[in-house]
């Protein structure tokens, strides 16, 4: 299971993690990140797109972070944003410090179905996109793509891949960290070579 939280609190120094239930299962941890502290949120949840007018497709915002021609909804107790129409995106603010990894978590809105989505970076303030993966959503499932953006400012948004007729599809848990060069690899990500020739890997 994978858990994101934000607490954005400047104050904050340290962070703990127990058991509070007074059982006697235990329960593992691994991959804790923490990311420093920021004016702009670099974690959105939208639990906090709460007026009713959020329900319909159009353009909001909230702490720098845009829908564009999209709308709120709910799945199950959690606020999620819905991308429905053709132009459908959710954007984050420019962040001064850079881009990072980009994690978010995705599923249709429908079942049996398949959703196709860009990830896109602007470096000059959102007049042009350049679109850095696609990802193919086919149930609900937790998305990741590393960037490493340096340039101030940097942000990313969530659309259709235009290649293919959009389905709906909802959005939740968009989390983009400062760019870092990690000091550790696992290599679990690395695709898998099958031949060699003349250089060459495929």
């Amino acid at each position: 299971h994978y858990a994101v939280f934000s607490v954005n609190n400047p104050g904050a120094r340290f962070a703990r993690f127990r058991h509070i239930n007074g059982g006697t299962n235990r329960f593992r941890l691994d991959e804790i990140i923490l990311s420093p502290y920021s004016t702009s949120p670099r974690l959105e949840t939208f639990s906090a797109w709460t007026l009713p007018a959020y329900e319909f497709p159009g353009t909001y915002s909230q702490l720098g972070w845009t829908l564009a021609d999209a709308s709120i909804t709910t799945n199950g107790t959690s606020r999620v944003a819905l991308l429905s129409q053709p132009g459908s995106t959710v954007s984050s603010p420019p962040y001064g410090d850079g881009v990072g990894e980009v994690v978010f978590w995705a599923a249709p809105a429908s079942s049996n179905t398949t959703a196709y989505l860009n990830l896109q970076s602007s470096v000059d303030g959102g007049s042009t996109w350049v679109t850095q993966n696609n990802f193919k959503i086919t149930s609900a499932s937790n998305n990741t793509f590393w960037l490493y953006l340096t340039n101030n400012p940097s942000q990313i948004r969530i659309g259709f891949n235009p290649a293919y007729s959009p389905v709906e599809v909802l959005l939740d848990d968009i989390e983009v960290r400062l760019p870092v060069l990690y000091l550790n690899q696992d290599f679990n990500a690395w695709p898998t070579k099958v031949s060699y020739s003349g250089g060459i890997s495929s």
